[in-house]
C-alpha cells in the first residue's frame, strides 16, 4: 500500500525487492543501476552494478523508495540496505531482531487486528460484494473464532462471498472441522504461531476451491505452489509437461494448460494465492502462512513426490542460454533455495537433483561469483552428508567449487581441486573415460591463468585426443577441447597452429551449436585474436566478418 501511495504522490524511483534471498536483492538492484543509469553501471558485473545504484541512491537529488519485502537474514540483507537524503527503506520481516532496528531504524510491529478491526475488515469486505447480509450480525463471533488474524480473515471473507455461505453456516463447518485438524495440524506443528483458526480457514477454503470447476486441481496446485518461493514464481512453470501430467495423474484425466490456468483463477478467487499476469517472471505468489499452513496438513507419504516434481519442472523451465533471460533466471534461482529449504532431503534421493547444480552454475552465468562460491561449498558438504565424500556428485560440485575459486582469481586453489578430481577419475575409471562430473579441459585453463602455458598446452593435446577417441569430432565437449587448445597453442607461440585449429573450431560450432551460441561467439572471438597475433597481413574468413 505504501509503495503504491509513493507512486501515487509523484516519487520519482520506487523499487519493490523480494528479499528473502540476498541474489534477488542484487539483481533487481543491478537492473534498477541500469535503468537510473547510475555511473559505473555497464551490465557486466551485477554486483558492481549493485554497489552503483547505492552509490546513486547516496547522492541523487531524485526521490525514492525500496521496498525490501520479506527480510528472513539481517545480515545479509545488511550491506545492501540503501541511504541517502532524499529516500526511503521500508522492509518488513517476520524477525523480531535488534540487527533489523539499527542505523536509526524504527521498527514498527503489525500484529492482529484489533478486535474492531477485524470486524471492519469483514463489514468491508463483504459490503465491496454487496453481501454484507451473509455476516447475519454475527462478524465479532467470526472474527474471535479465527483469532482475529488477518490471513484468516482473509480466507474467509473469499470463502462466504464465492459459496454465498452465511457466517452462521461458516462457524458450523469450522467446528466439523476440528477433529480434522487436531490430526493433520496438531499444536506442536503450529511453528509461526497463527492458530489453527487460520489452518481451519484455509482447509475451508481449500475444499470449496477443490470443488470447483475444473474440480479436482485446485488442491495439488497449492501443493506444489507452497513448496516455492511465496514472492512468486513463473506461470509458464503450469504449461510444463511435468505439471500438467502431475495434474492430470491427480485427476484422472488429461489436463491441458487452460484448466491448469483455470485451477490458479479458481485458487486467486479464493485468497489462496495471488495470480497475476502482469507481473513478467512472478505472476504466482502465495502468503508465506498460507504457504506454511498447506505444507503442514500436507501428508508426509506425498511430500517427496510432490518436490521432485517441482523441481523436474523448475529445471523444465530454465532457459538456456540464459544470457538474455536474467530476470527469469534469478526467480528460478530463488524458487530453487525455497524447494531446497521446504524439502530438501527429497533432492538427495541417492543422487542430487540436476537442479541444485542448475541453480549454482546460473549463479557464475549471472556474475555472482561469491555467492556462487558459498553455494557451492553447501552443496558439497550436503552430498558428502547425503550421497558421501567419493560419490560422482559430490565430485562434481568440487569441480564447479574450483570454477569458482578461478572467477574469483584464487588459480592456485582451483588447480589443487582440478588436480584432485583428474587423479581421482584416473584412479577410477582411466584417462579417456567421459565422466560427466568433471570436465578434463578445466586444469590446462587453470594452467593458463597461473602463467603456466606449456603445461596447460600439453593437457589441453590430451584432453583433445581423449575426446575426440571416446565421444567423436562432432560432440560439443570435443569442440570446446579444440576451441582450448587453439588458445594454449597461441600463448606458447604456435599461432600458424592456432590459427588453423581455431578456424576448424569456429566451423565446429556453427555447425554444431549454431552461429549465435556463447560458446561459438568465443570460439570467434579467440580466433579474431589470434589472427592480430599473426599480424595485419591476416584477415578473417568471410563467414567470420559478416557476424561482427
Amino acid at each position: 500500500m505504501l509503495a503504491t501511495e509513493a507512486c501515487s504522490d509523484g516519487t520519482d524511483l520506487v523499487v519493490w525487492v523480494p528479499a528473502a534471498e540476498v541474489q534477488q536483492i542484487v539483481t533487481l538492484y543491478a537492473r534498477t543501476a541500469r535503468l537510473v543509469r547510475a555511473p559505473g553501471a555497464d551490465g557486466a558485473d551485477p554486483e558492481a552494478d549493485a554497489h552503483a545504484f547505492l552509490a546513486w541512491a547516496a547522492t541523487t537529488s531524485r526521490s525514492w523508495l525500496v521496498v525490501l519485502n520479506d527480510v528472513t537474514d539481517p545480515d545479509g540483507v545488511g550491506p545492501w540496505w540503501p541511504a541517502g537524503p532524499n529516500g526511503w527503506v521500508l522492509a518488513t520481516s517476520r524477525f523480531h531482531d535488534a540487527r533489523m532496528t539499527g542505523g536509526n531504524r524504527t521498527r514498527i510491529d503489525v500484529d492482529l487486528y484489533t478486535p474492531d478491526e477485524a470486524v471492519a475488515y469483514l463489514e468491508t469486505r463483504l459490503a465491496g460484494e454487496a453481501a454484507t447480509h451473509l455476516l447475519e450480525g454475527r462478524a465479532a463471533e467470526l472474527a474471535h473464532a479465527l483469532g482475529r488474524l488477518p490471513l484468516a480473515l482473509a480466507h474467509a471473507a473469499a470463502c462466504l462471498i464465492n459459496e454465498d455461505l452465511t457466517a452462521g453456516e461458516y462457524l458450523q463447518r469450522l467446528e466439523d472441522s476440528g477433529q480434522l485438524l487436531e490430526q493433520l495440524l496438531p499444536g506442536w506443528a503450529d511453528t509461526e504461531q497463527y492458530g489453527r483458526g487460520a489452518a481451519a480457514a484455509l482447509l475451508l477454503s481449500l475444499d470449496a476451491a477443490h470443488h470447483t470447476e475444473p474440480a479436482g486441481l485446485a488442491e495439488p496446485v497449492l501443493r506444489i505452489a507452497a513448496l516455492l518461493d511465496p514472492a512468486g514464481h513463473p506461470g509458464t512453470l503450469w504449461q510444463t509437461p511435468t505439471l500438467l501430467g502431475h495434474l492430470s495423474e491427480a485427476a484422472g484425466r488429461e489436463v491441458a494448460w487452460s484448466e491448469s490456468r483455470s485451477a490458479l483463477r479458481v485458487l486467486h478467487r479464493y485468497h489462496l494465492l495471488a495470480y497475476d499476469s502482469r507481473t513478467p517472471c512472478q505472476q504466482i505468489r502465495i502468503h508465506a502462512l498460507t504457504a506454511r499452513a498447506t505444507r503442514e496438513t500436507t501428508p508426509v507419504t506425498e511430500q517427496p513426490g510432490l518436490v521432485t516434481t517441482a523441481a523436474d519442472a523448475l529445471l523444465k523451465s530454465w532457459p538456456d542460454p540464459e544470457q538474455h533471460h536474467r530476470e527469469l533466471a534469478a526467480t528460478l534461482r530463488a524458487n530453487t533455495d525455497a524447494l531446497h529449504l521446504n524439502g530438501g532431503r527429497h533432492l538427495w534421493n541417492g543422487a542430487a537433483h540436476p537442479l541444485l547444480f542448475r541453480s549454482a552454475i546460473s549463479l557464475h552465468h549471472a556474475g555472482l561469483y561469491r555467492t556462487a562460491h558459498d553455494q557451492w561449498h553447501e552443496i558439497i558438504r550436503l552430498a558428502a552428508e547425503f550421497l558421501g565424500p567419493d560419490h560422482p556428485d559430490t565430485h562434481y560440485a568440487r569441480t564447479n567449487l574450483a570454477n569458482s575459486y578461478s572467477r574469483l582469481g584464487r588459480y592456485a586453489d582451483a588447480l589443487v581441486l582440478h588436480e584432485q578430481a583428474l587423479d581421482h577419475v584416473t584412479r577410477t575409471h582411466g584417462p579417456d573415460h567421459p565422466d560427466n562430473t568433471w570436465r578434463p579441459e578445466q586444469p590446462p585453463t587453470t594452467y593458463r591463468d597461473l602463467g603456466r602455458h606449456q603445461e596447460a598446452a600439453d593437457l589441453a593435446e590430451q584432453v583433445l585426443a581423449g575426446y575426440e577417441r571416446t565421444l567423436g569430432p562432432d560432440h560439443p565437449d570435443t569442440f570446446r577441447a579444440r576451441a582450448n587448445l587453439a588458445v594454449s597453442y597461441d600463448n606458447v607461440g604456435r599461432h600458424d597452429e592456432a590459427r588453423a585449429l581455431g578456424e576448424q573450431a569456429m566451423a565446429d560450432g556453427e555447425r554444431i551449436l549454431g552461429p549465435h551460441h556463447p560458446a561459438t561467439s568465443r570460439a570467434r572471438d579467440r580466433l579474431a585474436a589470434t589472427y592480430l597475433s599473426l599480424g595485419a597481413g591476416t584477415r578473417m574468413p568471410r563467414s567470420t566478418q559478416s557476424r561482427h
